[in-house]
Order: structure tokens, then sequence, then C-alpha cells
């Protein structure tokens, strides 16, 4: 996946490699002339995020980063940062375990590639929750066009 110059997306790297537990060893990543494996480990993660975020704003049908550029919010609300943490994580351990995968001959045994949807049930119902409350936030306190429960 090319990443643009200046991608955009929501958790951070650290955050990832903290809760994650991913070593560039994992995916196989070494020293080059150009890149630390610790760099091509970054680089993909950051390839992950930017996925996660397009999972989150497809789901939603909107753009976080877009209504913060726009003022809809100020903020992009801290669960869909969790949420696309969550997301990432479940990427790199698909990528974690689909590398381990012995390689092996179809003839001698059935083989089955880990594959996941990363967004689970449990992340689809955070999601949920997470829009319900993002929703009440940007509701207005008065409504000009409704007083006492009837419209004027």
């Amino acid at each position: 996946m090319d990443l643009p110059d200046d991608p955009v997306y929501y958790s951070n790297v650290q955050d990832i490699l903290d809760d994650s537990g991913i070593q560039p060893v994992d995916m196989g990543f070494q020293d080059t002339d150009n890149l630390t494996a610790d760099e091509q480990l970054e680089n993909k993660i950051i390839s992950w995020l930017v996925e996660a975020k397009s999972y989150i704003d497809s789901n939603c049908n909107r753009d976080f980063s877009s209504d913060v550029q726009n003022g809809i919010i100020t903020d992009v609300p801290i669960c869909i940062h969790s949420i696309a943490k969550r997301v990432t994580i479940t990427i790199a351990n698909s990528a974690k375990l689909n590398r381990k995968s012995p390689v092996i001959k179809v003839s001698d045994y059935v083989v089955k590639q880990v594959v996941t949807n990363p967004m689970t049930p449990d992340i689809l119902d955070d999601l949920d929750r997470c829009l319900s409350l993002i929703d009440v936030e940007e509701k207005p306190t008065e409504d000009p066009s409704f007083k006492f429960g009837e419209l004027i």
C-alpha cells in the first residue's frame, strides 16, 4: 500500500507497539540500506492505522478527521481512537499468525490461513455506542425551532 506523504489516521503507532507487543522480527523485517527494521515496522503499522481509519469511516459513514477540519467537532473522540487501536491490533495479530503458519504442501494437510474481519462484533457494538455518544454531544443544547415540546 502506497501511503500519502502525510497519512491521516486515528490512534498512533506507539500505542500499537505498546499494546500489541509486535516486533520487527514478527513481520520478518531486517535492517536494509534504506530503512531499519523498526522503521519498516512503523511504516507497516501506519498502513494498518490508515486501513483501520477506512473501516471506521465507512462503518460510520463519516470522516472524523474531516469533521475536525470543517469545525463540526473539535477533536476526534477518544472512543474512535480506541476503536482504531483495537482494529489495528487485530490486523497486526492476524498478520503475525499468518506469517507463523507453516509452509506445507496442500496435498499433505488441510491448509487454513488465519483470516479475520478486524471489525469484530464487539468492536462494531462499541462503535455504535461511541456514535450514539458523539451524536448526543453534537446536538445543540437549545434548538431555536423547538420550544417546550412544540414547534415554533
